[in-house]
């Protein structure tokens, strides 16, 4: 069962590493797409105020893909206890936080990507959220 981690970087920009994660009770060998960027294309964000309103969801960029979601070499292992991650960032016209305490989210999808031939995995999805305060 696939995990997803979240960790706010940098508040202005907003910042994040996100990363999946095999849990050490996990499937060994467990095959996970290389690409997570750009934001919105696998990983989608939202950031929503206290009061739950939301301020920002990533959108889904067009995008060329560079590897090929039907070759091995478009897919790494995490063997049980390892994560494999991104640094993700929104561009500071796209959100503006003030001081608060916000809610963020993300939710990823290994879209096309969904195993070599030889070893089809089939559909991925995980989400997690964090709190962020601003000072």
């Amino acid at each position: 069962m696939l995990e997803c981690w979240l960790e706010v970087l940098e508040q202005r920009p907003l910042t994040v590493r996100f990363s999946l994660f095999n849990p050490p009770e996990g499937a060994p060998g467990q095959l996970v797409p290389r690409p997570l960027m750009p934001v919105g294309l696998f990983v989608t964000l939202t950031v929503s105020d206290a009061a739950g309103r939301q301020l920002y969801v990533s959108e889904r960029p067009k995008q060329k893909l560079k590897l090929h979601p039907g070759r091995a070499e478009s897919y790494l292992t995490l063997e049980p206890g390892y994560s494999y991650g991104a640094v993700l960032a929104v561009e500071r016209d796209d959100l503006d936080l003030r001081p608060g305490r916000y809610q963020l989210a993300a939710a990823y999808s290994n879209g096309v990507f969904t195993g070599p031939d030889e070893a089809p995995l089939g559909p991925l999805a995980c989400a997690c959220q964090c709190a962020l305060t601003v000072p």
